[in-house]
């Protein structure tokens, strides 16, 4: 029951990993640095991801959850995000820890998740910093949060059938 309410081409509940090896690439479409054994960088002010979704299946609330461990430096100690599904605004998440991933969650609405073929995730970094320019590395990138992995799961997969 729970395969037949999620709208991806991926399994329910599938956990689409940004590390090193994982064939998701063609999930993240920009704003996204080079793949690393324990996850991915955003780079940049903007980072985007498409999902395709199928188009046979029934429409239901979506849990969209993102592990990711932020960038900080001294006197950056947070990362600020904001979440947005096809092009409505659904969270702002804060990260502060980076000794460990950091997990985020938002529902997405039903009707959002089944308005069109694709689930169109744009996170927005308030705060996206490159080590150079706070004098920790000569790396020019903006970082903002090293996400580790994305899952999107009904939260309640009986409300789908």
């Amino acid at each position: 029951a729970r395969d037949a309410c999620i709208l991806l081409r991926y399994r329910s509940g599938l956990t689409l990993s940004f590390a090193d090896g994982d064939g998701l690439g063609n999930v993240r479409t920009s704003g996204f640095s080079t793949i690393e054994p324990w996850g991915t960088w955003t780079d940049g002010a903007e980072a985007r991801l498409a999902i395709p979704i199928a188009p046979d299946e029934r429409a239901c609330d979506l849990d969209l959850v993102v592990s990711g461990i932020p960038f900080l430096a001294p006197g950056h100690g947070k990362q600020r995000m904001e979440v947005y599904v096809n092009d409505m605004f659904l969270a702002l998440w804060e990260f502060t820890t980076a000794e460990r991933p950091d997990r985020r969650q938002v529902r997405i609405p039903a009707a959002l998740a089944g308005s069109g073929p694709m689930l169109d995730i744009a996170f927005h970094l308030k705060d996206a910093l490159a080590p150079s320019a706070v004098g920790l590395s000569t790396d020019a990138r903006r970082l903002g949060v090293g996400v580790v992995k994305v899952e999107l799961v009904p939260p309640d997969p009986q409300s789908c059938l």
